[in-house]
Order: structure tokens, then C-alpha cells, then sequence
């Protein structure tokens, strides 16, 4: 599925792939416009003109309706999740929790810890990739 996103925050024009029924992980520098993507993704979904809140500042009080964030290509999808600070600070890390440390006691695991170094061992390979590549 490839994605097209235009005039959202610092995007200006783009095409994303994004591949159906599996994880989608996005790596690049920060500033790059990954979180920008997922915002765009969720508010999209969510309608309601909601997708407005990312106009780029350059463009807020245009006239111009051809210059309005977009974004094409969700033909089928009605739900995304992304996993990002927000998404940890709702749901792992609470500072008046009942119960202390709830991410040790429900979440990590010896399962956990080999998923994590699985993935670490990933990015680790895709930053080496990035590393020697021209």
C-alpha cells in the first residue's frame, strides 16, 4: 500500500510504502517527519477535519484549498496503532500508579526481553546498513 501525504507540517510532498498485515517500523534522523506520518495516519482515520491541526505554518491563513493537508491511499483501513512517547506515558509509565513499577510486573517478561534483543540486533544491522551505505 503506498501512502500519500501532503502539506503536514514539514512535509510537503511524499509517498510512503506501507506493507498490509505486518509491523511497519519507520528509522530515520530526528526531524524527519516520522511522527508527522503517524499523526497524519491517526487523524485521517479519526476524520472530522481533525487532520487540519497539522496545516505547516507557512500555509496557516492561506486561501489556497489545494494546499490543505492530505493524506491518500487508506482505502480499507479503519485503525492504526502507533507505539510512541505518548502511547508510553498513557499506558506504562504513570507517576500516581497503584501499583509501582506495573511495566516490570505486566509487561516485562523473559518473552519480552528475547523479543527486545531480537529487535535490537535488527535495528542494530539496519544502522550498520545505513552506516557503511553511500
Amino acid at each position: 500500500m503506498n501512502l500519500t501525504i501532503a502539506y503536514c507540517n514539514n512535509i510537503d510532498a511524499g509517498v510512503i510504502a506501507i506493507e498490509e498485515g505486518r509491523l511497519n517500523i519507520k528509522y530515520a534522523m530526528n526531524g524527519t517527519g516520522k511522527s508527522t506520518l503517524a499523526k497524519a495516519i491517526e487523524l485521517q482515520l479519526r476524520g472530522e477535519g481533525s487532520l487540519k491541526e497539522l496545516t505547516p505554518f507557512k500555509l496557516i491563513g492561506a486561501t489556497n484549498d489545494e494546499h490543505v493537508p492530505q493524506v491518500d491511499g487508506l482505502t480499507g483501513v479503519s485503525s492504526c496503532a502507533v507505539f510512541n512517547d505518548e502511547y508510553i506515558n498513557q499506558f506504562a509509565f504513570k507517576p500516581d500508579e497503584i501499583l509501582t513499577d506495573s511495566f516490570e510486573v505486566f509487561v516485562r517478561s523473559p518473552d519480552y526481553d528475547r523479543h527486545l534483543a531480537e529487535i535490537e540486533a535488527l535495528i542494530a544491522s539496519i544502522r550498520a546498513t545505513f552506516k557503511e551505505s553511500q
